[in-house]
């Protein structure tokens, strides 16, 4: 059984968007950092959906050693003056414990996606994030992630 991860999901935008050249619309630098449990969060993805369909386009950024990240809409860099939900993800590939047959011979592990962020975060459909890129404005975002609260907590 393969698994399709949200990077792999991120690129496959980023190369339909690739081909759209330097026209459309303009974009305004965009820049932030990611902090989870008081840390910079390294290689995470950083994606910026429009809040309304047709207002704005698709951004996404890397996070470096920092925690620091830049946006880029296709191949241009910055995202279109907008609101936007931001979702942020960052994973790893670990082994699921099920060995597959390797068509040379031998096995492999049969490797899934762990989340290394709350969950809630990694969706634009689930992420409490918003932000409004505006033109001309300093658009600079810092993201302090929370755990969730647990269910059945103390109050």
């Amino acid at each position: 059984m393969k698994h399709v991860t949200f990077a792999a999901l991120v690129s496959a935008a980023l190369i339909g968007l690739a081909g759209c050249g330097d026209s459309g619309p303009s974009t305004t630098q965009v820049k932030g950092v990611v902090i989870y449990r008081g840390q910079p969060v390294e290689q995470a993805t950083v994606m910026f959906s429009p809040v309304q369909e047709g207002k704005g386009l698709p951004a996404v950024g890397q996070t470096n050693a920092a925690g620091e990240f830049e946006l880029l809409t296709g191949n241009k860099t910055g995202a279109v003056p907008g609101d936007y939900v931001v979702a942020i993800s960052k994973t790893e590939l670990v082994p699921t414990g099920e060995k597959v047959p390797k068509p040379e011979g031998g096995v492999e592990d049969v490797m899934t996606s762990k989340d290394l962020l709350p969950p809630i975060y990694k969706l634009s459909s689930t992420s409490p994030l918003k932000v409004t890129v505006e033109a001309g404005k300093r658009n600079e975002y810092k993201f302090e992630l929370e755990d969730a609260p647990q269910a059945g907590g103390s109050r």
